[in-house]
């Protein structure tokens, strides 16, 4: 005999809605919405673009820090040439006192010049001091005369310099003349920048007056760009 159906037992519960699906909003900040790219992307892009800018800047820059460079250099060059080997050397050749209404000093210097290229053009209006050793006061005072001179040439350049009230010293005097002169070297009609001499000659002498000679001396030369 065949075995009974069997009906599934009736329940009382309806049955449940079925399942809704849900909606989920997403908020995004609206400077990352429209930035584009993002700003760590956007920070090595400009990075790059920079050094892309420098990259192509540099072969001018590096010209120019160059042209810098040689010009410092001749400029020290010139600075040393002049200062050590071409420098212009001064000394003393007559120093006597003339008895007028006021005392007057006068003064010879010569003038060498050892630069076979390269010659001076002096500018009048430079200022010479005479000072007694012995008291340490400035006995004359005047203005330097302008000339100009040319290469491996000596040239004799007067000094006519007024007494002040100190009386001038008797008998054998030691004596320091300070000129401050300004000159521009010159090669052929070409003048070059002005630069400032001071020339510092310590001079003995028998006697201002009379058969007075000199019996030492000793100059020197600073020069100033």
């Amino acid at each position: 005999m065949s075995e009974p159906e069997r009906t599934p037992p009736a329940t009382d519960a309806p049955p449940g809605p079925a399942p809704q699906l849900g909606t989920f909003v997403v908020q995004v900040a609206k400077e990352q919405v429209y930035r584009f790219p993002p700003p760590e992307n956007a920070y090595l892009v400009e990075r790059y673009c920079s050094r892309t800018k420098n990259r192509r800047r540099s072969p001018c820059l590096r010209c120019l820090i160059w042209i810098l460079a040689a010009a410092a250099f001749l400029l020290a060059a010139t600075a040393a040439a002049l200062h050590f080997a071409l420098r212009p050397a001064f000394a003393v050749q007559s120093l006597s006192v003339q008895n007028t209404t006021e005392t007057e000093y006068d003064l010879t210097l010569s003038v060498w010049n050892p630069s076979r290229a390269m010659g001076y053009s002096y500018e009048a209006g430079g200022s010479a001091a005479l000072v007694a050793v012995s008291s340490g006061a400035e006995i004359a005072a005047g203005e330097t005369p302008g000339f100009d001179q040319g290469s491996r040439n000596t040239t004799a350049m007067p000094l006519a310099l007024r007494g002040s009230s100190a009386s001038p010293p008797k008998g054998a005097a030691a004596l320091e003349l300070t000129a401050k002169l300004r000159a521009r070297p010159k090669v052929g009609k070409l003048k070059l920048w002005r630069m400032r001499m001071e020339v510092t000659c310590g001079v003995v002498t028998s006697a201002l007056a009379g058969e007075g000679r000199i019996l030492s001396q000793h100059c020197g030369t600073k020069l100033w760009l």
